[in-house]
């Protein structure tokens, strides 16, 4: 056996047995070249180049919230400050109404137990009329709070899938009649799409 280099100066060396066939090739460093620079892979490699724009990845990243909304770079200057207007618009509404709970509740006890209160006026079916009233509010808050939150999510997942749609002019698609046959000399009529790519 003998190991020949390669005469096309492509850096690889030949294995070659007793018959002259090539066994093995494999791909050497050339270390006489110092000008040659080491390349360095990104901290989080291949995830924001690769297939962008990823709808995966963009609901991943919308787990903080506007975080899809960046990845996809689709009005994310506009995206960003609904979602977070509305996110915390809804936070300071749910400890409001949190707080008015909590106050109508603790008097409500407190009449129950025929404790002075900070509402002396009202008695003791309007302070559970209205611990009711903030406590539904609250629940409300709190899902809508949800709500926002997977929208974020969907809205990145949708509009990462939106900006692969393919939006072509040769893309069309017609409404043409269609004639069906039923039975002997009989046809049924309708109406049938035709879609063209």
């Amino acid at each position: 056996m003998t190991q020949v280099p390669d005469s096309l100066g492509l850096n690889k060396m030949i294995r070659l047995d007793s018959t002259s066939e090539v066994v093995v090739m494999k791909e050497f460093q050339d270390t006489s070249d110092s000008k040659k620079t080491k390349q360095h892979k990104p901290i989080f490699g291949d995830f924001f180049s690769k297939n962008y724009p990823d709808p995966g990845k963009a609901a991943l990243l919308s787990i903080i919230p506007g975080g899809g909304q960046l990845y996809n770079k689709k009005l994310a200057y506009i995206k960003l400050p609904i979602i977070y207007g509305g996110l915390t618009w809804l936070v300071i509404l749910a400890n409001d109404n949190t707080r008015i709970y909590n106050s109508f509740k603790e008097a409500h006890l407190k009449e129950l137990r025929g404790e002075e209160h900070e509402y002396p006026l009202a008695d003791e079916n309007t302070l559970k009329q209205y611990r009711d009233i903030y406590d539904k509010r609250r629940q409300q808050t709190y899902i809508a709070i949800g709500a926002v939150y997977a929208l974020n999510i969907v809205e990145a997942y949708v509009t990462a899938h939106l900006l692969n749609f393919d939006v072509d002019e040769d893309l069309s698609f017609r409404i043409k009649p269609s004639f069906t046959p039923i039975g002997n000399a009989q046809q049924f009529a309708s109406l049938g799409i035709q879609f063209e790519f």
